[in-house]
Protein backbone atom coordinates (compact mmCIF):
# COMPACT_ATOMS: atom_id res chain seq x y z
CA UNK A 1 0.00 0.00 0.00
CA UNK A 2 1.47 3.46 -0.94
CA UNK A 3 2.04 5.80 1.93
CA UNK A 4 0.28 9.24 1.47
CA UNK A 5 2.00 12.64 2.20
CA UNK A 6 0.92 15.51 3.22
CA UNK A 7 0.80 19.30 3.26
CA UNK A 8 -0.33 22.09 5.13
CA UNK A 9 -2.74 24.92 3.98
CA UNK A 10 -3.67 28.29 6.21
CA UNK A 11 -6.64 30.32 5.82
CA UNK A 12 -6.73 33.75 6.68
CA UNK A 13 -9.38 36.15 7.29
CA UNK A 14 -12.15 33.73 7.46
CA UNK A 15 -15.29 35.71 8.49
CA UNK A 16 -16.50 35.25 11.95
CA UNK A 17 -19.89 33.63 10.82
CA UNK A 18 -18.79 31.10 8.30
CA UNK A 19 -16.03 30.08 11.38
CA UNK A 20 -18.55 29.64 13.84
CA UNK A 21 -21.04 27.76 11.41
CA UNK A 22 -17.61 25.56 10.73
CA UNK A 23 -17.23 25.10 14.36
CA UNK A 24 -20.84 23.93 14.95
CA UNK A 25 -20.83 21.66 11.85
CA UNK A 26 -17.82 19.88 13.50
CA UNK A 27 -19.21 19.67 16.96
CA UNK A 28 -22.62 18.27 15.91
CA UNK A 29 -19.96 15.17 13.64
CA UNK A 30 -18.09 14.57 16.49
CA UNK A 31 -15.10 16.34 14.57
CA UNK A 32 -12.41 18.99 15.32
CA UNK A 33 -13.00 22.24 12.81
CA UNK A 34 -9.66 21.24 10.77
CA UNK A 35 -11.49 17.00 10.55
CA UNK A 36 -14.44 19.00 9.39
CA UNK A 37 -12.38 21.33 6.99
CA UNK A 38 -10.96 17.87 4.98
CA UNK A 39 -14.56 16.13 5.29
CA UNK A 40 -16.20 19.09 3.29
CA UNK A 41 -12.87 19.10 1.06
CA UNK A 42 -12.84 15.33 0.30
CA UNK A 43 -16.76 15.49 -0.65
CA UNK A 44 -16.72 18.49 -2.78
CA UNK A 45 -13.52 16.95 -5.07
CA UNK A 46 -15.02 13.38 -5.41
CA UNK A 47 -18.74 14.94 -6.02
CA UNK A 48 -16.87 17.09 -8.60
CA UNK A 49 -15.04 13.96 -9.96
CA UNK A 50 -18.44 12.44 -10.33
CA UNK A 51 -19.89 15.36 -11.99
CA UNK A 52 -17.57 14.74 -14.63
CA UNK A 53 -18.30 11.23 -15.23
CA UNK A 54 -21.66 11.93 -15.05
CA UNK A 55 -21.49 14.53 -17.81
CA UNK A 56 -19.54 11.82 -19.74
CA UNK A 57 -21.97 9.48 -19.32
CA UNK A 58 -24.82 11.51 -20.41
CA UNK A 59 -22.94 12.69 -23.68
CA UNK A 60 -21.87 9.34 -24.64
CA UNK A 61 -26.00 8.22 -24.28
CA UNK A 62 -26.81 11.66 -26.50
CA UNK A 63 -24.63 10.71 -29.46
CA UNK A 64 -25.09 6.84 -28.93
CA UNK A 65 -22.18 5.66 -27.79
CA UNK A 66 -21.85 2.44 -25.98
CA UNK A 67 -18.58 1.53 -26.87
CA UNK A 68 -15.47 2.31 -24.12
CA UNK A 69 -13.60 2.95 -26.69
CA UNK A 70 -15.61 6.03 -27.87
CA UNK A 71 -15.31 7.59 -24.24
CA UNK A 72 -12.16 8.70 -24.85
CA UNK A 73 -13.43 11.13 -27.77
CA UNK A 74 -15.93 12.93 -25.27
CA UNK A 75 -13.13 13.44 -22.77
CA UNK A 76 -11.49 14.88 -25.43
CA UNK A 77 -14.43 17.42 -26.52
CA UNK A 78 -14.90 18.35 -23.12
CA UNK A 79 -11.36 19.19 -22.18
CA UNK A 80 -11.08 20.92 -25.36
CA UNK A 81 -14.08 23.04 -24.94
CA UNK A 82 -12.33 24.50 -21.67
Amino acid sequence: MKEQSYTSLMLRKIPIDIMEHLKSRAEENNRSVQGEIMTILKTTITQSAGSVMRTIYQRNLALGRTNPDQAASIVREIRDER
